[in-house]
């Protein structure tokens, strides 16, 4: 039976069961928890259910698309989850991706149907489109104009009339950049597609093979007719088809590799252990920055060609076999290609060597740079070159010997072209083999050279991936680690551990026994806390320096995790809520030297912790808190307002400026909770006042660090 699409629409008190449904269709793990009624309201209040309704292994993102986009987000972008305004029986369309030019939909009755993606769009945006339709139903009545004609006249024009308009209410389900790289992999189908590219390349030396074994039997054997010809100029075409083929599969999954791992550095970055952090310096990270880079392309270059050679070297060894050499020809390649693996273990040591020289490089002058204005303060001038001529020579050294053993690995193909024809003369000679045979040992010749030059570029762009994963594993490897290194939960909750709402009269903070030592510390810095912080409490903590202040605000903020008691918000720790949750929850205005701007627009500074990019209510919004902060003079000053470039850092803002915008962009989450820490003290007592008014009008629970 045919459905309408909005018969397809799942009703708000239903979504819990629906987003059950699309996860279990889509392979995720976890259940969701019970959806709150998102209401009618804005679609920012329905993310933020459809974030608590989701396992804390997957997240939801935001999409904005414009006109043109929706079709194509429709058709590739799911699971989707899209929230039809149109009818009275509105609701929410949860996709599972597209099959046939089809768009999958899972309705009410947990059966999959297929429409066509055309039919969403107008769905979506039939509010705009009503008008333009209405008003243009008089020009395609020609009988001129047949029905395809017709519909392809209006389609140009609606792309046309509202190519600016932006559609909303468009989620996106996918799993949490921290979750399992290799779940992630499978998730995109990247096995099947490694399987494709390893058939497609067999398929070409197939054809490498055949196509020799052809032209040696016409050539050597003296006829070669039409017929022949006819079939070698086939396998050619077939062979240029599969490696375009190839080349297209190989371009794709490097696409979505590259996505998959640029995802998860980034998410590992952001939850790197903090103390381990503040003492690497501006040359550890810029060292980070440049092998992050490079480690996708080295990877996915060097697994591709490894990828490559090893099928070629096993090939080889076929058609060697059943060469003209036969056996001899085997054992003269196995040992060559021993010969091959010693020169890449030595020039992967010489690289790694090179590689630390150079990083070591790198970071002493990024902190001589960074330190300049300090050093020509304080250090004599006799000493400011002290060390650098060392640093520079231990790395033109590490360089030399590693440009020695890459000269030898580039002459592998010569040697083995030499040992091969060797092997082959006497069979040759003694013309005891057919002209056939020798034609498939002359191609398995080739072929081997082939091989072992390519398993020798493999082999280097492997080395340098490795050597570069030394440097960004540990930030990989903390995308799955919560704040301080600590592993996080990751989904599989039962509904009966996750409570819909706290009890009325709970704490909002209550951490018992809360301890923290960190790393490289004899002594805790926080040893056995008790504290208790209910609904609307105003909570001002004072102590001298190094008292701990800071740090408990980092674990109220699950910038940090606590090494022993409990830490809990609205009655569930940061385990069971997840980090976007507890995000939400929690919002902290860290200290001057902690906190950063952007080389963005006010406007994004004020917003990144909100969601971009951002409607009108929220510009209005943070508009008005700048004003109530005292920041109105300076948006009056910016030619562009709110919209201003403020410069890397923030430098065109001054200090006060600068910690009313870290306040702002706490506030501007709409946490429940807030935590200042030590955030006003570049201001004057008066804009002091100003601020902790605002802060008090908008911030259900307060909590203030301070000196005494």
């Amino acid at each position: 039976m045919r459905c309408e699409p909005l018969d397809l629409a799942w009703p708000e008190e239903r979504l819990g069961e629906g987003l059950e449904a699309l996860l279990g269709a889509s392979g995720f793990m976890g259940r969701c928890r019970p959806v709150r009624c998102p209401g009618n309201g804005d679609d920012s209040v329905v993310a933020r259910r459809l974030a608590e309704a989701m396992p804390s292994n997957l997240e939801i993102e935001s999409v904005v698309a414009s006109y043109d986009e929706v079709e194509g987000l429709l058709v590739h972008g799911g699971p989707l989850i899209v929230r039809s305004k149109e009818g009275k029986d509105a609701g929410f369309l949860l996709f599972l991706g597209s099959r046939g030019g089809h768009c999958r939909l899972i309705g009410p009755d947990h059966r999959i149907h297929r429409v066509k993606a055309a039919v969403i769009r107008s769905l979506l945006c039939a509010g705009l489109e009503a008008p333009i339709i209405k008003a243009s139903c008089n020009l395609f009545t020609s009988d001129g104009f047949s029905e395809r004609r017709r519909r392809r006249a209006e389609h140009a024009l609606l792309s046309a009339s509202l190519q600016g308009e932006r559609i909303s209410g468009i989620w996106m389900v996918r799993p949490e950049p921290g979750s399992s790289f290799l779940g992630r992999l499978r998730q995109r189908g990247v096995p099947g597609r490694l399987a494709a590219i390893t058939l497609a390349h067999i398929g070409q030396f197939g054809f490498v093979v055949a196509s020799w074994w052809l032209i040696g039997r016409g050539v050597l054997g003296g006829h070669f007719d039409q017929g022949w010809l006819t079939a070698w100029a086939l396998m050619l075409l077939t062979l240029v088809l599969l490696r375009v083929s190839t080349v297209w599969m190989q371009g794709k999954l490097a696409i979505d590799l590259s996505e998959l791992l640029k995802l998860r550095l980034l998410r590992g970055l952001m939850r790197l252990d903090l103390d381990t952090t503040r003492h690497l310096g501006a040359g550890r990270f810029l060292s980070w920055a440049i092998e992050s880079a490079a480690v996708q392309d080295l990877v996915l270059e060097g697994a591709s060609l490894a990828l490559l050679a090893m099928i070629e070297v096993v090939l080889t060894l076929g058609i060697l076999a059943i060469g003209a050499a036969g056996m001899a020809h085997v054992g003269a390649f196995a040992l060559w290609f021993v010969v091959v693996l010693a020169l890449a273990c030595g020039l992967y040591r010489t690289k790694g060597r090179q590689t630390e020289e150079r990083l070591c490089m790198t970071h002493e002058l990024t902190e001589r740079m960074v330190g300049h204005r300090t050093r020509l303060a304080q250090q004599r001038s006799e000493d400011w070159h002290e060390g650098e001529d060392e640093v520079l020579g231990a790395y033109l050294q590490a360089l030399n010997t590693q440009d020695r053993w890459a000269s030898w690995m580039e002459v592998v193909g010569i040697g083995w072209q030499i040992v091969a024809v060797t092997t082959l003369l006497p069979a040759f000679v003694m013309g005891n083999a057919s002209e056939g045979k020798i034609a498939v040992a002359v191609g398995g010749i080739i072929l081997g050279e082939r091989a072992l030059v390519t398993f020798g570029r493999g082999i280097g762009r492997l080395s340098d991936a490795m050597i570069a994963w030394k440097q960004v594993g540990p930030i990989f490897d903390a995308a799955a680690s919560g704040p301080n290194g600590a592993l996080t939960h990751t989904g599989g909750e039962t509904l009966s551990q996750l409570p819909e709402e706290p009890a009325a009269d709970s704490p909002v903070i209550l951490a018992r026994n809360l301890s923290y030592q960190g790393k490289g510390r004899l002594h805790p810095v926080l040893d056995r806390v008790d504290l208790t912080v209910s609904l609307g409490d105003r909570v001002l903590l004072e102590g001298p320096s190094g008292s701990g202040k800071s740090t408990l605000a980092a674990l109220l903020a699950a910038l940090r995790v606590p090494d022993g008691g409990v830490l809990l918000v609205n009655g569930m720790d940061y385990a069971s809520r997840g980090a976007t949750a507890w995000g939400r929850q929690v919002a902290v205005a860290p200290q001057f030297g902690e906190n950063h701007l952007f080389s963005e627009t006010l406007a994004f500074n004020l917003l990144m912790g909100r969601g971009w990019p951002p409607g009108e209510d929220d510009l209005r919004q943070a508009e008005s808190l700048c004003q109530e902060l005292g920041l109105g003079e300076l948006l009056e000053k910016m030619p562009s307002g709110i919209h201003q470039m403020v410069g890397d850092t923030g430098w065109q803002l001054s200090h006060g400026e600068r910690s009313r915008v870290f306040v702002a962009r706490a506030l501007l989450q709409g946490p429940e909770i807030v935590v200042l820490d030590e955030s006003l003290g570049a201001l004057d007592p008066e804009n002091r006042l100003a601020v902790m008014a605002c802060v008090e009008r908008h911030a259900g629970t307060l909590v203030v660090i301070a000196h005494p």
